[in-house]
């Protein structure tokens, strides 16, 4: 039996998804749903499309491969990004962010955020970073 490795349940009105059966996912699309929270525990994952739930919550903590990460248009307040040091692309506009820490992310070279986050970005550690405001 093959091993499910990328996963795209987008669109599907759902509230909670458990991902537990799938420890070798590496790639998810989730966007479109009803989701409030959402706690990968997926240590292979490297790409994340939540974009367009209801997220006030989202922990990065247990997806220390992560390289992409499209969380737009959800309902978050923080973004803790301390736990995903690969990172290289982030689109995080259409929440409710006041600041986003970027010194634990130095290989980022994209970011799409909000307008109120301009003067606030200290981007001196991201060297290779093109940010683009919505």
């Amino acid at each position: 039996m093959p091993l499910l490795t990328e996963l795209d349940c987008k669109g599907n009105q759902l509230t909670e998804l458990d991902l537990s059966s799938v420890p070798l996912l590496a790639e998810l699309d989730c966007r479109g749903n009803q989701l409030t929270k959402l706690a990968p525990r997926l240590p292979l994952l490297t790409k994340l499309g939540c974009k367009c739930n209801q997220l006030t919550e989202l922990d990065l903590s247990s997806v220390p491969v992560l390289t992409k990460l499209y969380c737009s248009d959800n309902q978050l307040t923080e973004l803790d990004l301390s736990k995903v040091p690969l990172l290289t692309e982030l689109g995080c506009w259409g929440n409710q962010l006041t600041e986003l820490e970027l010194s634990s992310v130095p290989v980022l070279t994209e970011l799409g955020c909000d307008e109120s986050l301009e003067n606030s970005l200290d981007t001196s550690l991201t060297p290779s970073l093109r940010v683009y405001f919505f």
